[in-house]
């Protein structure tokens, strides 16, 4: 979903971003129905870094019942603090500065518990995966969480 964002040709929003602030959410969700919109007739969609606040979960929640796009599965990268620091400077882009990833951390922080719960109690399955791990052990772990509720082939 930070892709999607990024790409966006408007400068405000990039402005928004680039400060490591979150757009507004009204307006991130009018981006995401639009991509979904035009990504075609698909199956099963991964959604990267959405929602963000119990609005866009609620958000996403309404726009999968009324599509009949259930949610099968949310799945949480656990990553320590220092590892994010460390994978985010690596990275190397231009939003990527200490302060804007210590306010993405701090707002990641407050509102991913209320995100997780907001799901479960909506009977949405959460599956957390510890990924200061290997790549490869990440990936095993996911795929075999996917193959559980069906959506591997």
């Amino acid at each position: 979903m930070g892709q999607v964002l990024r790409d966006t040709a408007d400068p405000a929003s990039q402005s928004i971003l680039a400060s490591g602030s979150m757009l507004p959410d009204e307006q991130t969700f009018a981006t995401l129905q639009h991509y979904l919109a035009n990504l075609g007739n698909l199956d099963h969609v991964i959604l990267d870094g959405y929602p963000r606040d119990i609005t866009q979960a609620h958000d996403i929640v309404v726009y999968s019942n009324r599509h009949r796009q259930p949610i099968d599965l949310v799945v949480v990268l656990d990553v320590g603090r220092a590892e994010i620091l460390r994978r985010l400077t690596l990275r190397g882009r231009s939003d990527d500065t200490p302060d804007a990833i210590e306010k993405r951390i701090m707002t990641y922080a407050d509102n991913s518990e209320p995100i997780l719960n907001y799901f479960a109690e909506r009977g949405i399955r959460v599956a957390r995966v510890p990924a200061s791990r290997t790549v490869g052990e990440v990936h095993d772990e996911i795929a075999e969480l996917l193959g559980r509720v069906g959506l591997t082939g």
